[in-house]
């Protein structure tokens, strides 16, 4: 007599070969493994200083508290050049802002740089992102004079970086860092962490100065459509034409246009108006 073995439900269930409905062989059916998803990675402290920096009301207070986290980083000192865009009411202000720097190298380097030639400012505005002090050569075309500040004030071993960043109404600046240790790497991460930082500490301070400097008289929508038209280009007898007025009541509308943006001709206007996001451009 063939000797037969029997399947239970649960043989059935428990063999990989059987299927439940006919107890035939079947393929294997590989398991299927469902990766647990792991939480993303706290970083406590740098969620407190962002936490904090809504409570942050004065510049001072804003610098004092970004410059004690980046030491936690490794860096040793920080600078800070505020770019307005041309034509802001402030664009001739040099705010320039130094922790860990001595007090005499600050003063010396305002008194070279109170015009147009600090190495940091317009030079940065076409970075978009993060560059090593090591890398500076091959992406910043510097003067020699420059070249003399940034050994000079910067430099005192080479390594550091600067951090682009950018704001409301091309409101832009940059940071410059110098690490600690000259011999220490940064990795991608930290990289990251100090751009965020950097990039929310500059938007912070935008929204501090908008509250504290002067700012334009608004312009009407005739006011706006009208400069619109001038700072593209257009004369006042086509403006005219285009709008339908007559190029009288054009120059009537133009001379307000200076009075409330502190102006005297078409061209400044025109920047102004840029400058303060008084038009839609």
């Amino acid at each position: 007599m063939l000797k037969t073995k029997s399947y239970n439900d649960n043989n059935i269930a428990q063999s990989p070969n059987v299927t439940a409905s006919s107890g035939k062989p079947s393929a294997l059916k590989p398991k299927i493994r469902i990766a647990e998803q792991k939480p993303a990675p706290h970083n406590s402290a740098l969620d407190a200083l962002l936490e904090s920096f809504e409570n942050i009301f004065t510049a001072e207070e804003l610098w004092d508290s970004l410059f004690g986290f980046t030491k936690t980083l490794g860096v040793e000192a920080l600078a800070y050049h505020h770019l307005p865009p041309p034509g802001a009411m402030d664009f001739d202000e040099k705010i320039f802002i130094a922790r860990g720097f001595t007090p005499e190298s600050v003063i010396d380097y305002k008194r070279r740089h109170s015009f147009f030639s600090s190495p940091f400012e317009n030079r940065t505005l076409s970075l978009n992102e993060p560059i090593f002090w090591s890398n500076i050569k091959n992406k910043i075309p510097y003067s020699e004079d420059q070249w003399a500040t940034i050994n000079n004030f910067y430099l005192t071993h080479n390594n550091g970086i600067i951090i682009p960043v950018h704001g409301p109404n091309n409101r832009n600046g940059c940071f410059i860092l110098r690490f600690k240790d000259p011999n220490r790497r940064y990795s991608k991460a930290e990289v990251r962490k100090l751009q965020w930082i950097c990039q929310y500490a500059h938007n912070k301070f935008c929204n501090l100065q908008t509250k504290h400097r002067k700012n334009p008289k608004s312009l009407t929508t005739r006011e706006q459509e009208i400069l619109t038209w001038v700072a593209r280009g257009k004369s006042n007898s086509v403006i005219a034409d285009i709008i339908g007025i007559s190029q009288h009541t054009v120059n009537g509308y133009l001379r307000r246009i200076y009075l409330k943006t502190g102006t005297s001709d078409r061209t400044t206007a025109s920047i102004r108006a840029i400058g303060e996001a008084l038009i839609d451009y």
